[in-house]
């Protein structure tokens, strides 16, 4: 902004000279810059003031300071005063008499955000789009469109939205082809001769020849062997067997000796239960638990007559082991434990080291895999077919938990147990004690749980490497 005011007569140029004072110049600079502070962004050639109209003028130049000037770090304006001595209607620099700067104030800080303005109302939903279909028909060979056959594929806009691409509704309408069929290629070389086939059946019999001339009667044969059979009766009363054993007479005895023996039936009643050669009856629970047992000890030639019936002890199994001979009482000892579960042999294997088990150790450790094999009811086990080894709870139902207490409860129950059957040590395979045991199906941590009858009853841990009696139930 430029601001002049002209010299003439005497009263102006008093004006001009008081304006031009020191003192009165800043006073008029501050007045001036509150105007041009009002003049906004105007060019210093908008505007010029003029106050006389004699010859001289006085100017004012105003210039805009930027906030990074160091005078002014705020911004401002500085105004340059002087004479337009030469009369060219502009301040030159010669013609500056003085200068001063006015700077902008510190911005003051910002208010307080306004509140937020009521939410607009939701537009309204659009029209669902419209879906595009395409539909694909197979076209059999001799089609118009394509004599091989092949497919066509039309496509439009589902209009009515009936999920079915109407007639009206195709815009495009495309044909895929199936190729022709290329000539047929050259017969391709023979091959090689491929390895002579199988032998082919024998053909039919020919016809049969004219009798020949008879010959010489041969020299007499020897005489041959005779077929032989043998009866006993096994068991007894109820379960009283016969025994048929039937073989060739190889040494011409008349006497179907063992080893001449091959093949072994047996004629029984209906309740005779028959397993590894051994005959066995079934008795029912007294004791309301509607179970079945065998009659007598597994091995056992016969049931008990008394508590101490040599004849019903039976044989003496090392806890999960198999029917493999090794229950015989005069199987031979053995050391050294197995690394099998199965087709250990017919040794009974002593182990004087705790906790006295017949396999090594990491070898079913827990006994849950032997307790599985005793569980078996399929005659693989121990026990015949549809019997099993009892488990702890089983076998308690049946004699401590239902009041059995001493040799003469177990002889006199229902399940003729002896109280003097004894056992097998663990330790060198020795028969031992005075009392009778009895195994279950229930593993105890490393070791297994054995029934004890003697002069009371008692449940207890013991190695598995010991030989005990074993008692069958039914499943």
């Amino acid at each position: 902004v430029f601001m002049f005011v002209k010299n003439g007569d005497a009263k102006s140029k008093s004006v001009q000279n008081r304006f031009l004072s020191k003192n009165i110049m800043m006073i008029n600079a501050v007045t001036l810059s509150m105007f041009i502070s009002a003049c906004g962004d105007t060019s210093p050639d908008d505007i010029i003031v003029e106050e006389s109209k004699k010859s001289s003028s006085t100017y004012v130049l105003r210039s805009v300071l930027d906030a990074n000037d160091e005078r002014c770090p705020n911004g401002g304006v500085l105004l340059d005063m002087g004479i337009d001595t030469n009369g060219n209607n502009r301040l030159d620099s010669t013609e500056v008499t003085n200068t001063e700067v006015v700077c902008h104030g510190t911005n003051g800080t910002n208010g307080d955000s306004g509140e937020d303005g009521t939410s607009g109302v939701n537009g309204i939903n659009g029209e669902n789009g419209l879906q595009v279909l395409i539909v694909t028909t197979a076209l059999s060979v001799g089609d118009t469109n394509c004599p091989t056959g092949g497919l066509i594929i039309n496509t439009g806009i589902d209009i009515d939205s009936n999920s079915t691409l109407d007639i009206p509704e195709i815009m495009t309408t495309n044909y895929v082809c199936n190729g022709i069929s290329g000539t047929t290629g050259d017969t391709g070389s023979t091959g090689a001769v491929g390895e002579t086939g199988a032998k082919g059946d024998t053909g039919s019999t020919g016809a049969v020849g004219a009798t020949g001339a008879k010959g010489d009667t041969g020299s007499t044969g020897s005489q041959g062997l005779d077929s032989l059979i043998s009866s006993s009766t096994i068991g007894s009363g109820a379960n009283a067997c016969i025994e048929m054993k039937s073989g060739k007479d190889l040494n011409s005895n008349d006497i179907l000796e063992e080893s001449e023996v091959t093949d072994t039936s047996y004629l029984c009643t209906a309740d005779t239960i028959i397993h590894n050669g051994v005959i066995y009856g079934a008795v029912d629970s007294s004791n309301g638990t509607g179970k079945t047992w065998l009659d007598r000890n597994l091995g056992a030639s016969q049931a008990c007559t008394s508590t101490d019936d040599i004849d019903c002890y039976g044989d003496y199994y090392q806890w999960g082991r198999e029917a493999d001979g090794h229950e015989d009482n005069t199987s031979s000892p053995t050391g050294g434990t197995s690394n099998i579960l199965v087709n250990v042999g017919n040794l009974f294997i002593a182990n004087s080291g705790h906790p006295y088990d017949w396999v090594n150790s990491g070898i079913d450790d827990n006994g849950a895999l032997r307790a599985t094999n005793w569980s078996a009811i399929d005659g693989s086990s121990v026990c015949p077919t549809g019997y099993r080894v009892p488990t702890e709870v089983e076998m308690t139902a049946e004699t401590s938990g239902a009041g059995m207490a001493s040799k003469s409860d177990a002889f006199n129950s229902f399940l003729k147990l002896p109280g003097s059957s004894k056992l097998r040590s663990a330790q060198d395979g020795s028969i031992m004690g005075t009392d009778a045991y009895y195994w279950t199906a229930t593993p105890s941590t490393n070791m297994s749980r054995d029934l004890s009858i003697g002069g009371s009853l008692a449940w207890q841990d013991n190695g598995r490497a010991t030989g005990m009696s074993v008692r069958c139930i039914k499943n």
